[in-house]
């Protein structure tokens, strides 16, 4: 069945699943032309707004070829789509021992994949990819000195899929912090003992991880921060309530933990959440933990009672990030990407969109809740739109959330292949300004959280009157921060 519209997708060539930089620049574009005859034959149409691509380029030495290349092409159906990936992909595995682990991916806007969900339909032509450079200067990135405001003394927590140790050492060397002890807060009872759940150990995940997406760019901006790995999240939240049970385990435990380090220091604490509840489906009582109506009702009352006695309480984990904010913690969450353009495919019918997007803690009033724009300041359709919903005592509370919003969809300057991107990559830059903000030497540093996120909300650059349900009171604007009393 075909789409109502064409959708667009993106081939990449990583050298990071292979390709090696044997490759002289002529080989690298001879692969390149190889990929669009492909493309062309297929009958595939060359994408008209001209999403930025990227190609081979010249390696620092002897000539060698620099991958990855990046092609934007516009599919009509499915099959188009699987045509292409299918023939691509056996056209580098035919090259057998020259790229013995060369492969291509056509990635669907809508997956799970940091490179998902790209609105470029909805940006203005040219403009959908940006680079670090052109996403710092969006934010006014410059206007923080580096020897002041790098991040020493701030510890940012990532709470994500898993960071890999080796790799954040290489670059950063003073900037891993460790994990936490979680005992058994991510274990199951199964038959009377407790069994761990799979997750990967604190700082095994891959180098390209989204956790590591979500590092780079805390570090990008606090180069001298520590970050610690909290892998708990899973592809996707299934169950809204079973997920924000456990979870509530695990930051009960690393709230502990952090008080117990605050007795003793004058460290700052960032928790960078980069995840959101996708589709409320299976949710029961529904909006228990979403919309935080969560009921507390003694087993022993009957029917009648329970309709007359339940209390609406604050949801636990809801109470939890509440508590950390209490304990002189910054804590920031993606918006999510389910926004009305471009949705994920992973959120539910009924949660996308205007009003029906963001949810549970990720809509605390008292957190930093971070949309995504492209670096040119453009929305990005799949960002989760606002307001926010609560249900107390059985009337609705609308919270204005997003807070605020800052760039995605970006490459690194240096390589096409490793993008930022999805509201993950937007909360992290906050995260990572935040971190900044913190540093030993900053005159913020001893700002209370609601203090930052308010001069963070003052400073933002507006998109219109007031705060709006896409981009929140505006694009994180670093330079008018430091210079606003």
């Amino acid at each position: 069945m075909r789409n109502v519209l064409p959708f667009r997708q993106y081939l990449i060539v990583n050298n990071d699943e292979g390709i090696t930089a044997s490759l002289r620049r002529s080989e690298g574009k001879a692969l390149f032309a190889r990929a669009v005859d492909i493309l062309r034959g297929l009958g595939v149409a060359a994408d008209p707004l001209a999403c930025r691509v990227y190609g081979p380029s010249t390696g620092a030495k002897g000539g060698d070829a620099s991958f990855p290349f990046v092609l934007s092409y516009l599919f009509g159906d499915l099959k188009a789509l699987a045509d292409a990936r299918e023939r691509i992909g056996a056209y580098l595995a035919g090259l057998g021992g020259d790229l013995p682990a060369a492969s291509a991916r056509l990635v669907l806007n809508a997956g799970a994949d940091p490179v998902a969900a790209v609105a470029c339909g909805v940006v203005a032509p040219g403009l959908a990819f940006g680079t670090r450079s052109t996403a710092r200067r969006l934010i006014g990135a410059r206007a923080l000195a580096p020897g002041v405001f790098n991040g020493k003394g701030v510890n940012v927590v990532i709470v994500d899929r898993g960071l890999n140790r080796e790799a954040i050492i290489a670059r950063h060397p003073e900037s891993w912090g460790g994990s936490f002890d979680l005992g058994e807060a991510l274990s199951v009872n199964a038959g009377g003992e407790a069994q761990p759940l799979p997750h990967p150990a604190p700082g095994t995940a891959a180098p390209r991880s989204h956790g590591m997406m979500v590092a780079r760019n805390v570090l990008d901006l606090a180069p001298d921060a520590k970050v610690w790995d909290v892998p708990i999240i899973p592809e996707q939240i299934t169950d809204p309530a079973l997920f924000a049970s456990r979870a509530n385990a695990v930051y009960l435990r690393i709230l502990e933990q952090i008080r117990a380090q605050q007795a003793g220091s004058n460290a700052r604490w960032i928790i960078m959440n980069a995840w959101a509840v996708y589709d409320r489906t299976k949710e029961w009582p529904p909006g228990d933990y979403t919309q935080n109506r969560h009921l507390q009702v003694s087993l022993d009352f009957t029917e009648a009672m329970r309709k007359q006695f339940a209390i609406l309480m604050e949801h636990p984990l809801i109470a939890t990030v509440g508590a950390m904010v209490d304990a002189d913690i910054d804590v920031v969450f993606s918006a999510g990407n389910c926004g009305v353009v471009r949705p994920s495919a992973r959120c539910g019918a009924l949660d996308r969109g205007r009003g029906r997007s963001i949810w549970g803690a990720n809509a605390h009033p008292h957190v930093v809740t971070v949309g995504a724009v492209s670096a040119s300041a453009n929305w990005m359709g799949y960002s989760s739109e606002g307001p926010a919903v609560w249900m107390r005592s059985d009337q609705e509370v609308r919270m204005e959330k997003p807070d605020l919003a800052a760039p995605s969809e970006f490459f690194e300057d240096d390589d096409a292949a490793l993008l930022s991107s999805g509201t993950s990559a937007a909360a992290a830059i906050v995260a990572g300004a935040m971190a900044a903000l913190r540093s030993e030497a900053s005159p913020w540093r001893s700002l209370s959280p609601a203090a930052l996120k308010q001069k963070l909300i003052e400073t933002a650059r507006p998109a219109g009157e007031g705060w709006n349900g896409r981009t929140g009171h505006g694009v994180l604007d670093l330079r008018s921060f430091a210079t606003t009393a």
